[in-house]
């Protein structure tokens, strides 16, 4: 594979990351958590839940 063939490739894959990005980014996935009334953006739990992981791994 030449370095324009690997470079056009490369481009490609960019690309396509950023069209999923934005897909994801529009969507609205949600979630409940137990004995809470509302829904929030899935995202959002799932980063305050790494957070949480971090804090717990540097203990």
């Amino acid at each position: 594979m030449t370095q324009q063939e690997i470079s056009d490739c490369l481009y490609a894959l960019k690309s396509q990351i950023e069209a999923l990005e934005t897909r994801l980014n529009s969507m609205e996935l949600l979630m409940k958590r137990p004995n809470k009334e509302n829904y929030e953006k899935l995202v959002d739990v799932v980063l305050e839940h790494d957070k949480r992981l971090n804090s717990i791994e540097k203990l």
